[in-house]
């Protein structure tokens, strides 16, 4: 079972009393409701509120990304870690789909499904390959000898 996660997030100055951080806490809470996060907030202070997580680092990131979207957030703070919303708060790690976005857009390609493509074609190995060019070799072999058998030879006459 995932352990519990606490983060916090302050708000920003206009949020200086109880009553509107709890209006913030209520709307929030709604909204994560709606999108199926179980994610219970705690007015601490008249602009900061404690969140906890029982779900695990999934949600967490999930909550994050929210916070960090909501007008109201000045500052988002989990594992003694600050995020800013608007600031890269991927801790200098790249987002793979943002990169191959970026990169698409230039007309690159990291190459991923033809390489695969290539593999799956070149999967069989040399041995696998000889045996069966010499398979095929036997078949049209074969054909032909029938074909030869099948057809009249030049001093025979095909009879109606």
């Amino acid at each position: 079972m995932p352990k519990p996660e606490m983060m916090f997030v302050q708000l920003k100055e206009e949020y200086d009393t109880k009553e509107k951080v709890e209006k913030v806490a209520a709307k929030w809470t709604q909204l994560l409701i709606t999108n199926g996060l179980k994610i219970r907030p705690y007015p601490i202070d008249d602009n900061r509120l404690l969140f906890v997580v029982d779900t695990g680092m999934y949600d967490t990131e999930e909550f994050k990304k929210f916070a960090l979207d909501q007008e109201e957030t000045k500052v988002f703070e989990h594992k003694s870690q600050k995020y800013y919303p608007g600031q890269d708060n991927n801790n200098g790690v790249p987002d793979m789909a943002k990169l191959q976005e970026i990169l698409a857009k230039q007309g690159i390609s990291l190459g991923n499904e033809q390489q695969k493509k290539r593999r799956k074609k070149q999967g069989k190995t040399k041995r696998q390959k000889r045996e069966e060019k010499k398979k095929r070799k036997e078949q049209k072999a074969m054909k032909k000898q029938e074909d030869g058998e099948n057809t009249p030879s030049h001093g025979e006459k095909e009879e109606l």
